[in-house]
């Protein structure tokens, strides 16, 4: 098949009443394919960067329709943390530094990284998309799916203005400034390696 003007194309002798009517293909470019090869090579760009240092301390928020279980209530915060926001905190530790990939015209993705939930100290998670699941399954057991958006639901805090500010504005910071730096070398391997997957 080709692609002319942005349209799939199949050859002639194709049947097309052998596909489904509705359905996603991948389809594989290279720089060849690219009328503006700086596009292309935003896409392709990956970068690794520090998003929050190790030893932070970041809030999960939790929904409290529920009481909690009686040993977890003292875990749950509501008197600190970001104003405005319904429901309860958990606080977890970052125990390696947390990183993040940026992928050019992509979002963000958050890498592997060690972490502490004083309230589940029996259960040390590998992510914070991890420490977020085992969070909502031991305060929040009524709902249906433990998984979230970790971006939205956790928070870390700006040591300058002591604002607590979601893991989405870290994130949107972090990309601004390296489009801002414009490096061209990643940071030192060895800050991520050996993380738990």
């Amino acid at each position: 098949m080709t692609v002319k003007n942005g349209a799939v194309i199949f050859p002639d002798d194709f049947d097309h009443n052998v596909l489904k009517k509705d359905f996603q293909a991948e389809i594989v470019l290279e720089e060849t394919n690219f009328s503006d090869k700086n596009y292309f090579h935003s896409l392709a760009k990956q970068k690794v960067v520090e998003l929050l240092p190790i030893d932070s301390r970041l809030l999960v928020n939790i929904a409290l329709k529920n009481p909690v279980a009686e040993d977890l209530a003292k875990f749950v915060i509501t008197d600190d943390g970001p104003k405005g926001i319904d429901g309860g905190f958990i606080e977890i530790f970052l125990r390696q530094p947390q990183g993040q990939k940026d992928r050019g015209k992509k979002k963000a993705l958050l890498l592997p990284c060690r972490v502490e939930i004083p309230a589940l100290p029996s259960q040390p998670a590998a992510s914070i998309n991890h420490s977020c699941t085992l969070i909502s399954e031991s305060f929040e057991p009524w709902r249906i799916s433990h998984t979230g958006n970790v971006f939205f639901k956790v928070y870390a805090q700006e040591s300058s203005t002591g604002e607590w500010i979601s893991l989405d504005v870290w994130r949107k910071q972090a990309e601004a400034r390296e489009i801002k730096r414009n490096k061209k070398s990643p940071p030192p391997e060895d800050l991520f390696d050996n993380q738990p997957a």
